[in-house]
């Protein structure tokens, strides 16, 4: 069981893409700031105005500072910059970050739901309908960042003209709203999803309609028989003492795929809910083997209100890529979804969304959307599953994965 860690700091200059919020009114309270871009360390710090701030590191893509209402206390704007600390590092480029005049500027626009969600590759031109709140008639509509024609119905709905090159290919988009200065910015984030032609891209589905059993059958492969059991129609946790990298279920090497989207139901029995998982491209070359698992992993974090998308490597615990904090937070009565997706090679693509059945669809309580380009990317074909640790408060149901390269 050999292994090394390279100690050394490996520190680059970091680079910020974009702040959320990017503004607030003068005279606000204290809040966290959420900063986005690339090749962030683990000992990164935010600064403002060139003094550094109180900083949370997420992933080499996001860190979240601390400001104070001291620093908002008066109209205008501050210098947000990243310090990488040690040898190689440095200062990355400065981005503005803009304090309002209380009663003026354009309000941040909020997005809650999108008509339709998604569509079909292939698919021609339609109209896309967004509700929400504080939109503008200088508001635009954005399809993975890039701006579409856009119509304003009212300050609570939007309408998007999307293109039939928008769906040309299976995947997903992000969909935001920008509304420009003075205040304005970008609302929270919508996905999108478009799936394969010919089936509806659903490579494989089970919605585990079996008789009761202490085997799953259809296919999985349980790398410990008894992490779950099949009972009411469900892949049930059961209480174990064996940890999560043994507890998968998992599809065989037979239907390996790289462009890849795992989603699955959930439902729990207790407010502390354990580690429910979803895992894909798991390597079947080490997947078998005692305490091993390499794949990327989206899991809920013993928290009804917190889940993790990640990386796994051999024995050592999950690397987090991205935190996710649910809005609502779950519960025991309503039923929930969790979708993992991995696309590309360098860097990979890693998506991750926890969603909520309400009255009018499945609703996104929280998601992620990371490019990892480490060199312990996993960028070969695997496998799906799901496990846990060793507790059993949840179960699975309805499992689909579809091949987002299906043509």
């Amino acid at each position: 069981n050999f292994h090394w860690i390279d100690l050394g700091n490996g520190a680059v200059v970091p680079t910020v893409t974009d702040l959320s919020p990017n503004n607030t009114d003068a005279g606000g309270p204290a809040f966290t700031l959420d900063v986005n871009g690339n090749s962030f360390a683990q000992n990164a710090v935010v600064r403002w105005n060139g003094t550094d701030r109180t900083t949370t590191f997420v992933s080499t893509t996001s860190l979240q500072a601390a400001i104070s209402a001291v620093d908002i206390a008066n109209a205008g704007s501050a210098s947000l910059t990243v310090l990488n600390p040690g040898a190689g590092g440095g200062l990355s480029n400065p981005v503005n970050f803009t304090i309002n005049t209380v009663g003026d500027g354009n309000p941040l626009p909020a997005i809650t739901g999108i008509t339709p969600a998604q569509a079909t590759a292939g698919d021609p031109a339609f109209t896309l309908t967004l509700t929400g709140s504080q939109f503008d008639v200088s508001s635009v509509v954005r399809w993975d960042g890039s701006d579409r024609l856009t119509t304003f119905v009212s300050d609570t709905e939007l309408q998007a003209a999307i293109t039939a090159a928008d769906l040309a290919a299976a995947g997903g988009a992000i969909v935001t709203v920008f509304t420009p200065a003075p205040g304005g910015g970008t609302s929270n984030a919508q996905a999108f999803n478009i799936l394969s032609g010919g089936g509806g891209g659903a490579s494989f589905l089970d919605d585990f309609q079996r008789p009761d059993s202490g085997v799953l059958g259809n296919g999985w492969i349980e790398k410990s028989a008894n992490a779950f059991n099949l009972t009411g129609g469900a892949a049930v946790k059961q209480v174990v003492t064996s940890t999560y990298t043994d507890n998968i279920s998992y599809r065989p090497a037979t239907e390996d795929l790289l462009e890849v989207e795992m989603a699955s139901e959930l439902r729990f029995t207790s407010t502390t809910p354990g580690y429910p998982q979803l895992l894909v491209r798991v390597q079947s070359d080490t997947a078998g083997n005692d305490s091993t698992l390499d794949g990327y992993i989206l899991y809920v974090n013993d928290s009804m209100s917190e889940a993790i998308l990640g990386r796994q490597r051999g024995f050592s615990f999950v690397t987090p890529l991205a935190t996710l904090t649910l809005a609502p937070a779950m519960n025991t009565t309503d039923t929930f979804r969790m979708r993992l997706r991995a696309t590309g090679t360098n860097p990979v693509q890693v998506q991750g969304y926890l969603e909520r059945l309400s009255g009018t669809g499945w609703e996104i309580i929280s998601q992620a959307s990371v490019n990892d380009s480490s060199a312990q990317r996993i960028a070969t074909p695997g496998s799906v599953g799901f496990s846990g640790y060793i507790g059993a408060a949840y179960r699975y149901d309805n499992v689909t994965v579809t091949d987002l390269a299906q043509p």
